[in-house]
């Protein structure tokens, strides 16, 4: 019975293997942005995004075009994804975690696979590992924020919907110059940088360093990241209560559900005191200057770290140097759930989504 199981398998993966060749009968060939020549069908219809950074990039541009979802939707994830789309199977993911059933993946049939990652040797590698073992061609993509411009230009013309991700990049664009101009703006005035801690965790002892995926929204936002590089190498970062003392941090940013922070407590500041006694002392928490991070539908400072940390830039420039980013964070919340997520929030709601409790 176990040699008749296996060899059903064999001919499954042989079937799926020369079906997902036939499909690009009719292919041209482009370059990704790792620079690998990639030959992909001409009419491209459903895709499979290996990670969630590349879901939150579909949903801005086009949730038709996704044969599955990394994972299951959360109930934050819920009430923007419109329902039809909720019934989509989760296929998983490739690379990290790897939980992706190849088998399954190759049996839903997308005509191209998006890698959404850091281009380096490593991701390359597994790149050409899936895209040898399954048949399906594997289009990467660059992960950066500083790269989001190009990124949507690149996928809408893959995909065929350049005029809508050319809108989407304009926007980010624009972010991006505000961002690029404030912080030239900070150093010439030589203004001392307000002092940010990231806090995360169960205690929120846990918290994620400058230049990091995680942390580069504090870097674009004009703030000074008290977790630098030299304390966590690898952009995670676990501290002691005596290390955040030293620090004294001018305003901490308080992560969502995913980090294990639960908002059981509306005010930022006394839901913090509770996690541990000891951040009665810091700077941040005496001025009551604790930030919940807007989560609905993703965390907007790095959870994942995709097209939702560019509002993220507007959201904590705001908080860190009014005025200077924005003019009205409401209107610009606003306009980004509009633009990315075809969703129009209520005013009810964008309290709800900004963790605006002083109501």
């Amino acid at each position: 019975m176990k040699k008749v199981t296996n060899l059903f398998f064999k001919y499954f993966l042989i079937i799926a293997f020369f079906s997902s060749i036939s499909v690009i009968a009719n292919a041209k060939t482009i370059t990704d942005m790792a620079g690998r020549n990639v030959e992909i069908p001409d009419v491209i219809k459903k895709v499979y995004v290996n990670h969630q950074p590349g879901i939150v990039l579909m949903h801005s541009l086009d949730l038709d075009m996704l044969v599955g979802w990394a994972f299951d939707l959360l109930p934050g994830e819920k009430r923007i994804v419109p329902q039809k789309y909720h019934s989509l199977p989760v296929l998983g993911t490739t690379g990290g975690n790897n939980s992706a059933n190849r088998e399954v993946v190759m049996a839903a049939k997308p005509d191209i696979a998006i890698m959404f990652t850091y281009l380096e040797s490593m991701t390359i590698s597994l790149a050409e590992d899936f895209q040898k073992s399954t048949g399906i061609p594997v289009v990467m993509i660059e992960m950066k924020v500083t790269s989001i411009p190009e990124v949507y230009r690149f996928v809408g013309k893959l995909l065929d919907r350049e005029e809508r991700a050319n809108k989407l990049a304009d926007y980010c664009e624009k972010i991006l110059k505000i961002s690029e101009k404030v912080c030239k703006e900070l150093e010439k005035e030589k203004e001392k940088k307000v002092k940010v801690y990231y806090a995360q965790g169960p205690k929120g002892l846990n918290s994620s360093a400058s230049g990091t995926s995680h942390g580069e929204i504090i870097d674009m936002a004009g703030g000074f990241n008290v977790v630098t590089r030299e304390n966590a190498s690898d952009g995670r970062i676990s501290v002691n209560m005596e290390q955040v003392m030293m620090w004294n941090p001018e305003v901490i940013l308080l992560a969502d559900r995913i980090h294990s922070v639960v908002p059981t407590e509306k005010d930022a500041t006394k839901l913090l005191i509770s996690l541990h006694d000891g951040w009665k002392n810091i700077k941040a928490c005496k001025e009551k200057k604790v930030y919940f991070v807007p989560c609905i539908p993703y965390n907007i400072l790095d959870m994942p770290p995709s097209i939702n940390r560019i509002i993220g830039i507007l959201w904590l420039g705001d908080i860190l140097y009014p005025g200077r980013f924005t003019k009205d964070i409401r209107k610009e919340f606003y306009d980004f759930y509009d633009l990315f997520y075809n969703y129009k929030p209520t005013e009810k709601e964008l309290n709800e989504f900004l963790f605006s409790f002083s109501e």
